[in-house]
């Protein structure tokens, strides 16, 4: 008898301690080698929690000291790395135990109480044979695991005992040297040990990226291992950056906000970097700090460094941008105190963001109201893409921004559609499902918009809020005088897309307020079409069974609804559909009821075909219209081949496979 872990009475009991249950258990049947769903035996997990007597006594009784778990502990590793230096004796002394058995990842029961801190298991098994040299798989050494614990005397008796010849051996995971780990983890005696008595060269990059003993201190926020490195010869190192992205010591403290790290390293020579830039984003030590939010090392860097604050990140992103993206108010404040005034109308290279848009997008109120009133800050400017700070306020939801931008002269944008795609703040809001923005946009002004349409694909906002299965501000927008039959570029309603996407209850909703179940797109599918093809069974039943939605049609291509059905996959949809189609005296065409099922993608991939709604798979083969939507025109391989194409037929279609 076991629970659902496989773990029976005698397990529990040894696990536990109570010998006198063993023993009872035992002397009634129990199986001293039944093991755990994970390879546990009794006698492992006893060896683990240290109870000796019950260890002796399931030995005593036919226990196996070899047999390991799932993953390759044996019992003499399990007490080697819970610290029981008795059961290790005994086990070994009395199981012919072969002390150099490693687990599945390579762990010694040396490496294991190396890692865990057990200075006389180590001694024990160092004494009766255990290699100090045997690494794990990943190249882990037990000098390695014992300075990345901070076990300091472990990692004197090791190298005392021969693992002096491990302390430039790296990992072969993240290249880390004995070294590193303890810098790393901020063990400054186990440092110390190693580099007055191993020999390390203290300048020489400690893993895979080139990070060096000093920068490493400095991104983990050790202090005294950064002086004592700096006392020791890595002051060489102070200017020294990383080999991938290009990050000094300044910086990544700057970064972490160590403020005492960073006045360490410019009171002695790191001045020098306070203008350096990162290799990878061209961030300098100040911009990193403003990103974080770390107001003392910003007045530091400003005030004792000189540091220039309108340099800008190969994004043209100034410290002011980061610091009102980021919601870090004080830095905002300060920086704008001390000359980023000038900053304010910057545009940043990569979208053409300003700071006041920055803090729009993330909602930071406070932020948008210093660099309105204070900085003069244009609430009209737009992106490169169109978009204003009300557009990107009225997306992301945040009500009171949207508020403070109409109140202070946004009401100008409140019917500007973007350049790019034609989006007005109506439009962003009902896409995204703001109920409130909705709502106060349209109370002030964008009753007009609920009828416009985004130029890359024709979308209403009823539209959007449809596809996107936002059902109040559908329901807002139907009272409120939106036109639900009004079709976008392909011809397609709002019940259309909320079919194609299995939102049954916006499909309830625009039903209610008249929407046509049987208006054919451009490619000759109705709402039912889409439900059907996606394999939607709620959404198909209320198109028949509530509307009784025309079964008879094919879509552009020759493709019946029972096709359709059968190429969903879904056999209750079929079912529905042979049905009702029966019903209506319809003939079942033979040829449909043979059409092979395929797999219906989830609405987790990347792209869907805009001939039939359906989601690409992964590795599927698709084609693409650089023109239409934008350039986003998609067309699977199977619509393609059956003649379908973009909106405009001149176009060139690309072929390509869909990657993850």
């Amino acid at each position: 008898m076991s629970n659902c872990d496989g773990c029976t009475p005698l397990y529990r009991a040894s696990q536990n301690g109570h010998l006198e249950v063993v023993k009872f258990l035992y002397e009634h049947g129990a199986d001293v080698h039944t093991a755990t769903n994970d390879g546990w035996t009794p006698l492992c997990a006893a060896s683990d929690s240290g109870h000796l007597e019950i260890v002796k006594f399931l030995y005593e009784h036919g226990a196996d000291v070899h047999t390991a778990t799932n993953d390759g502990w044996t019992p003499l590793c399990a007490a080697s790395d819970s610290g029981h230096l008795e059961v290790v004796k005994f086990l070994y002394e009395h199981g012919d135990t072969d002390i150099h058995t490693a687990t599945k990842s390579g762990w010694t029961p040396l490496y294991a109480a190396s890692n865990s801190g057990h200075l006389e298991i180590v001694k024990f098994l160092y004494d009766h044979g255990a290699d100090v040299h045997t690494a794990t798989k990943n190249g882990w050494t037990p000098l390695s695991a014992a300075s990345d614990s901070g076990h300091l005397e472990i990692v004197k008796f090791l190298y005392d005992h021969g693992a002096d010849a491990d302390i430039h051996t790296a990992t072969k995971d993240r290249g880390w040297t004995p070294l590193y780990a303890a810098l790393y983890s901020g063990h400054l005696e186990v440092v110390k040990f190693l580099y007055e008595r191993g020999d390390v060269e203290i300048h020489t990059a400690t893993n895979d990226h080139g990070w060096t003993p000093l920068y490493t201190a400095s991104n983990s926020g050790y202090l005294e291992i950064v002086k004592f490195l700096y006392d020791h010869g890595a002051d060489a190192d102070i200017h020294t950056a990383t080999n991938d992205h290009g990050w000094t010591p300044l910086y990544t403290a700057s970064n972490s906000g160590y403020l005492e790290i960073v006045k360490f390293l410019y009171d002695h020579g790191a001045d020098a970097d306070i203008h350096t830039a990162t290799k990878d984003h061209g961030w300098t030590p100040l911009y990193a700090a403003s990103n974080s939010g770390h107001l003392e090392i910003v007045k530091l860097l400003y005030e004792r460094g000189d540091a220039d604050i309108h340099t800008a990140t190969n994004n043209g992103w100034t410290p002011l941008h980061t610091a009102s993206y980021s919601g870090y108010l004080e830095v905002v404040k300060f920086l704008y105190d001390h000359g980023a005034d000038a900053d304010i109308h910057t545009a940043t290279k990569d979208h053409g963001w300003t700071p006041l848009y920055a803090a729009s997008n993330s909602g930071h109120l406070e932020i948008v109201k210093l660099l309105y009133e204070r900085g003069d800050a244009d609430i009209h400017t737009a992106t490169n893409n169109g978009w204003t700070p009300l557009h990107t306020a009225s997306y992301s939801g945040y009500l009171e921004v949207v508020k403070f931008l109409y109140d202070h002269g946004a009401d100008a944008d409140i019917h500007t559609a973007a350049r790019d795609d034609g989006w007005t703040p109506l439009y962003a809001a009902s896409d995204s499902g703001n109920l409130e923005v909705v709502k106060f946009l349209y109370d002030h002004g964008a009753d007009a918009d609920i009828h416009t349409a985004a130029r890359d694909d024709g979308w209403t906002p009823l539209c959007a809020a449809s596809y996107s299965g936002h059902l109040e501000v559908v329901k807002f927008l139907c009272e409120h005088g939106a036109r639900v039959e009004a079709p976008d570029g392909f011809g397609r309603t709002s019940l259309f897309l909320a079919s194609a996407r299995s939102h049954v209850e916006v499909v309830q909703q625009l039903l209610s307020h008249g929407a046509v179940v049987d208006i054919k797109d451009r490619y000759g599918s109705t709402p039912l079409f889409a439900a059907v093809r996606n394999g939607h069974e709620a959404v198909v039943m209320c198109l028949l069974v509530l509307q009784g939605a025309c079964v008879q049609f094919e879509d552009g291509f020759g493709r019946t609804l029972l096709w359709w059905a059968r190429k969903s996959g879904n056999t209750k949809v079929a079912e529905a559909v042979i049905q009702f189609t029966e019903i209506r005296g319809i003939k079942v065409c033979e040829g449909d009821l043979a059409v092979e099922a395929s797999s219906i993608a989830t609405g987790s991939s990347t792209a869907w075909c805009d001939v039939c709604t359906r989601f690409l798979s992964i590795g599927s083969t698709y084609h693409k219209c650089f023109i239409c939507l934008a350039g986003c025109f998609v067309v699977c391989l199977e619509c393609f081949e059956m003649g379908a194409r973009c909106l405009n037929g001149s176009h060139e279609l690309v072929g390509k496979e869909l990657v993850d």
